[in-house]
């Protein structure tokens, strides 16, 4: 994630459906989302909260690398929850849980 607190807490709010809390995970704080997606593309991360914009930008680099698992529209806020290629056993039981 990066240091923009608004999308990192609801990122995480988007996880709690899937009994994923705080206390689950380790947290790498990135720059920018360029290294945010980076992180989720060469496996050194398995999710990613980026803003929707932001993925719909990179949606051509990481469509074949990375998937988008939900995103939300609240109010202006738009978010995308990116999953890498070492959590695709993970990901359908996280989507459908989603």
């Amino acid at each position: 994630m990066t240091d923009v607190p608004d999308v990192n807490i609801i990122g995480m709010i988007m996880l709690e459906p899937a009994g994923i809390t705080p206390s689950d995970t380790e947290t790498i704080i990135c720059s920018n989302y360029i290294t945010v997606v980076k992180k989720v593309i060469q496996g050194e991360a398995d999710l990613a909260f980026l803003l929707a914009e932001v993925f719909d930008e990179f949606f051509n680099l990481v469509k074949k690398q990375g998937h988008s698992l939900i995103s939300s529209k609240i109010h202006v806020l738009h978010h995308a929850l990116l999953a890498g290629p070492n959590f695709s056993e993970k990901q359908s039981i996280l989507q459908d849980t989603l």
